[in-house]
């Protein structure tokens, strides 16, 4: 079952999906160095966080640059359904 709200929500997620998975097999196939860093738990410990780079690009920035993702900070997420 989806986790999203709304259709919104859901089409921005499953375009983000799709961007992560283009990203990784773009990167594989140029032979590119993918780094995992800063590799903790979330705050409620079912989920490891990571920053991600893809060679030297941060794929969390790349995923906010282009609408997909925001900057979080552990505050009551905004919805993506307004």
């Amino acid at each position: 079952t989806p986790r999203a709200k709304c259709e919104k929500e859901n089409a921005l997620g499953q375009k983000a999906k799709i961007y992560t998975k283009k990203a990784i097999e773009n990167a594989q196939k140029n032979n590119q160095k993918i780094t995992f860093t800063e590799i903790k738990w979330d705050k409620y410990g079912g989920r490891i966080v990571a920053k991600v780079l893809i060679g030297n690009n941060d794929l969390a920035q790349d995923l906010i640059k282009n609408g997909l993702g925001r900057v979080y900070y552990g505050e009551k997420k905004k919805s993506w359904c307004d």
